[in-house]
């Protein structure tokens, strides 16, 4: 029913915080230097590709990865919330530890640290699997690109690998898409 759907996952250029690997989930930063390269980078790698639909999250580092590739395609993107970074509570803004990334990727855990942070079953079950779900459902026979972040792409892997947890501890690389295909 779905055959020759394309969805690319990408997840936002780089931040400064991600280089000094610190917590960064709902405060809105820009794209570093590197970050704003890789979004232009996104518009050769998908040069010769036709996209149907692009998504982001409404946070501004996703925006101006998906921007430039969607001038170039002539298409506006879709800003979805559900597609925000996870919530990381207290943690926020302080630097990763990480004993703390493993607890927060374990699903059977389903831990929030006891720093107010989103669950990943939350996550996943709220934000998540009903946007795939949804993006399925609407865009059948599309290419859809997706422009979120780490934990976003974490749980994409999760979904599209029949729910293999061990996949939720990979963290997708800044600016490189991720296809899978339906």
């Amino acid at each position: 029913m779905y055959k020759n759907m394309n969805i690319y996952f990408v997840r936002h250029g780089q931040t400064e915080t991600n280089v000094k690997k610190i917590w960064n989930g709902k405060t809105d930063l820009p794209l570093s230097k590197i970050g704003l390269h890789q979004s232009k980078e996104l518009v050769v790698f998908f040069k010769n590709t036709r996209i149907d639909v692009i998504y982001s999250s409404p946070l501004i580092r996703a925006r101006k990865t998906a921007s430039p590739l969607a001038k170039s395609h002539k298409l506006k993107v879709i800003i979805d919330e559900r597609l925000s970074e996870r919530n990381f509570g207290s943690l926020e803004l302080k630097p990763t530890i990480s004993k703390d990334i493993y607890d927060m990727s374990n699903w059977d855990l389903n831990s929030d640290l006891d720093n107010g942070v989103e669950t990943i079953q939350d996550m996943y079950f709220k934000r998540i699997k009903p946007f795939i779900d949804q993006i399925i459902k609407i865009h059948s026979k599309k290419t859809i690109v997706v422009v979120a972040h780490s934990w976003v792409g974490r749980l994409f892997n999760f979904y599209f690998s029949n729910k293999d947890k061990s996949t939720i501890a990979i963290t997708p690389k800044n600016g490189v898409p991720i296809k899978y295909k339906i």
